[in-house]
């Protein structure tokens, strides 16, 4: 798990996918203590179903954006949009949640509108 200090971008993966993750920020030239810098928190689903509610909880407070990464089906994504919308509800805050996959899992978006991390 990588933490922030100030998180504003939450990565929520599970299984190989962690390790994808993980070599993904590397490959970009992001480590764990420039992750931080940046507001990035990754969180390492150990049980996907059902999804731990609290521990859930507590890594989406505070994040502008979370991005699930996991492997063909929505088991992880599924399941924290509906923690978070009934979470939303219960103390009153907007409640709205998208979600865009492609039908092979892969990003959407052209390489070239990918975000890019900041140069150090």
């Amino acid at each position: 798990m990588i933490d922030s200090p100030k998180p504003r971008f939450g990565i929520v993966t599970t299984g190989k996918s962690y390790l994808d993750v993980r070599q993904a920020l590397e490959d970009l030239g992001i480590d764990d203590a420039y992750a931080a810098e940046l507001g990035i928190r990754v969180y390492k689903v150990a049980m996907s179903w059902p999804l731990e509610r609290e521990g859930m909880r507590q890594f989406a407070e505070g994040l502008e954006e979370i991005l699930v990464v996991e492997e063909k089906r929505a088991v992880i994504e599924n399941q924290l949009k509906e923690q978070l919308l009934i979470g939303a509800r219960m103390s009153g805050r907007a409640s709205s949640a998208s979600s865009t996959r492609t039908a092979t899992g892969s990003c959407p978006r052209p390489a070239s509108s990918r975000p890019r991390p900041s140069p150090r």
